[in-house]
């Protein structure tokens, strides 16, 4: 029995990849050749976009390709490749394919269905039997379109959004939010966080989606004010779709109107970032400094984001240049809102933080010209500039503008 198990064991972590490498379900093959050998031998080709910084990716290569199951219906009926999102940016773009995981089965030349995010063996290997024979998931999903069960109108919803088909799944999202957890209960935290980010998405894409969950929000403010100690529910409503909504205008009037009522901090925390984010677009960085508070943490969140980009970007000098002139204009504003409600230390510290992530003239033309607009310009900014000259540094014109507003501060 110990040889046995020992044995178990052994063959399980032989299967297992290596790190940065692909389970051994897949062929060693570009996306070009995959299809013409699928082709040639009259097998499906499924394709597995995935990305380094992807967790759902990982935990599909540790648990799902490794199947012995699903591995075995793979290797008789198909041609098996993974595709790294980043690596592929052209690809992905051609195939429609805006996240990850996302399973593409091709069918000789043709996409035949697609399926998102982590599934389990099962599932995989219930979808690939459908395909088998010639039944797309949303032929089947279809049928369940009046089902009163949460998560099956959920996975058509998804489904057809996941195929940005926008107004279809417009009335399946309603149904969820209206009616889901009349059928379970134990969807509501799910209901305010997955299918509320959802319904975001398709908000952006849709007008129509906009207009009747605009209206939704609207109706949970006004059962919220009517008793603001019993209507927990309205209230976490609210938030959940005034946050997916991202009327900044309506936030910063709903926040001036509060912001000094105790039973509103909850709420107030939650949508911190949309009322940080509102006061910068109004180029107000004195109350966008308030709002943030203490700063240190969401530096250091715009720190490894950037990391992140970076890391995904390897050699594409665009994608690089992007992801730093996105940090830049981050952690720049952070800066000059600190300096605007007058708190130097948290301000010199978050420029140190970002200059320990990114130790460039850019990033301290960004601090200077960021500082001006906030009216809040330090003798700090004009030794950023000069180091910024001297390390190839266009700053001649802002160097002047900035000594302009020091000599009108004296």
């Amino acid at each position: 029995m110990i040889f046995l198990a020992a044995l178990s064991l052994h063959l399980l972590l032989s299967s297992l990849p290596a790190a940065g490498e692909a389970p051994p379900l897949f062929a060693k093959l570009g996306f070009a050749e995959a299809q013409a050998k699928a082709r040639a031998e009259s097998r499906f080709l499924l394709v597995d976009f995935t990305a380094s910084w992807c967790a759902p990716c990982k935990q599909m290569d540790q648990q799902t390709w490794i199947d012995p199951q699903l591995r075995a219906w793979v290797e008789r009926r198909a041609l098996a490749v993974q595709i790294d999102l980043d690596a592929e940016p052209e690809l992905a773009r051609a195939l429609d394919v805006r996240s990850v995981p996302t399973i593409v089965v091709f069918r000789g030349e043709e996409e035949f269905d697609r399926l998102g995010g982590f599934r389990e063996p099962a599932e995989l290997i219930a979808w690939l039997e459908g395909v088998d024979r010639g039944e797309r998931l949303l032929d089947r999903l279809r049928k369940q379109a009046s089902s009163t069960d949460a998560a099956e109108r959920h996975e058509l919803a998804k489904a057809l959004l996941e195929r940005r088909a926008n107004a279809d799944a417009l009335p399946h999202y309603l149904w969820l939010w209206d009616h889901g957890l009349e059928r379970d209960p134990d969807y509501s935290g799910v209901r305010l966080s997955y299918w509320a980010a959802e319904i975001g998405e398709l908000c952006r894409r849709l007008p129509e989606a906009r207009a009747v969950f605009s209206a939704r929000r609207d109706a949970a403010f006004a059962l919220w004010s009517q008793d603001l100690a019993g209507q927990h529910e309205s209230a976490r409503d609210w938030v959940a779709l005034h946050a997916q909504l991202r009327d900044r205008e309506q936030t910063l009037r709903w926040y001036e109107a509060v912001r000094g009522e105790p039973r509103w901090q909850n709420s107030l925390q939650e949508l911190r970032e949309d009322i940080y984010a509102a006061y910068l677009d109004k180029q107000d960085y004195r109350a966008a400094g308030v709002v943030r508070g203490w700063p240190l943490a969401h530096a250091e969140q715009l720190v490894n984001r950037y990391r992140a980009a970076l890391a995904g970007a390897g050699e594409e000098r665009e994608r690089s240049e992007l992801a730093a002139q996105e940090f830049h204009r981050a952690m720049a504003a952070l800066h000059a809102a600190m300096l605007a409600c007058e708190q130097e230390s948290w301000a010199e510290t978050v420029a140190r933080a970002g200059l320990a992530a990114d130790d460039s003239a850019a990033l301290r033309i960004a601090f200077a010209a960021e500082a001006l607009r906030a009216q809040s310009p330090r003798h700090a900014h004009r030794v950023w500039l000069d180091e910024a000259e001297r390390a190839g540094g266009e700053v001649a014109l802002l160097r002047a503008e900035l000594q302009r507003a020091l000599d009108a501060k004296r």
